[in-house]
């Protein structure tokens, strides 16, 4: 038996039985262990894999063992629709009262409300600035009307002398007009009177033959004793209207003003 298994002697795998040698201690095809096992009988050297001695006949308790399958590939569990996880819910915020809301929507309102207040702004700014020139009539805060235009009614309304108010004993007042012959240029000078200390504002109303409306201001307390009015080279119309510390309002003077010099 000994000499059967030589180098290049071979014998069929138990487990492929493709040929292998003697001296081999795999099965170069398949990959099955070849155990040597000697025959617990007769001490003979067995085939490898055999389950009998070949001498003796006794059997040998051997068992191929193949090598264990490899484990399988992972695979990632696909999610059925029915298993499929529920969409997050729409998270919405109320803004409280007083409170602005976040959002584009929230960004557009700001910017509109500021573009609103920038408008009415400029709007106050030109308006204030044609008055002062002016270019645009303005308004007594004693409530006293103005043309707004150079229709001829609303001019005739506007040269329509009224009576005048005489200020109370004691508080007289030396006021004097002057209108420039060559520009139309009229001065009012609060040049002096007992109620000189009383007063609290002299406003003087200057309207222009052509319509415009002019106001100026004479403040005793704030050593303002005089102010100049742009007129025209026609007839205009002055009034002067006196406030007291006490309140009381005075029309003291109301009349046409050519052009010449007046005392």
């Amino acid at each position: 038996m000994t000499n059967r298994k030589q180098k290049d002697e071979t014998f069929p795998c138990p487990s492929c039985a493709i040929p292998v040698r003697y001296t081999d201690t795999f099965c170069e095809s398949c990959g099955l262990k070849l155990e040597k096992h000697t025959c617990p009988a007769c001490k003979t050297e067995a085939v490898p894999g055999s389950r009998y001695c070949e001498s003796c006949g006794s059997p040998l308790h051997t068992s191929v063992t193949p090598e264990p399958p490899l484990p399988p590939a992972y695979k990632i569990p696909q999610r059925t629709d029915k298993e499929a996880a529920p969409a997050a819910p729409i998270k919405t915020e109320t803004a409280q009262p007083g409170q602005l809301a976040d959002g584009p929507e929230a960004s557009l309102s700001i910017k509109l409300v500021y573009i609103a207040v920038a408008a009415v702004l400029v709007v106050l700014v030109l308006h204030a600035i044609l008055v002062f020139t002016g270019s645009l009539p303005a308004f007594s805060p004693l409530g006293i009307g103005s043309p707004t235009g150079s229709n001829d009614d609303d001019v005739g309304d506007a040269f329509s002398i009224e009576p005048t108010q005489t200020l109370p004993a004691g508080t007289e007042l030396n006021i004097q007009i002057d209108k420039n012959a060559i520009d139309g240029m009229v001065t009012v000078t609060l040049a002096g009177g007992q109620g000189k200390h009383v007063v609290k504002d002299i406003e003087v109303r200057l309207t222009c033959s052509d319509g415009h409306v002019k106001i100026g201001h004479i403040s005793p307390g704030e050593t303002l004793f005089e102010v100049s009015l742009s007129g025209t080279k026609g007839t205009d119309r002055i009034e002067v209207f006196v406030t007291q510390y006490s309140g009381q309002h005075y029309r003291v003077i109301d009349r046409l003003i050519a052009l010449k010099t007046l005392g």
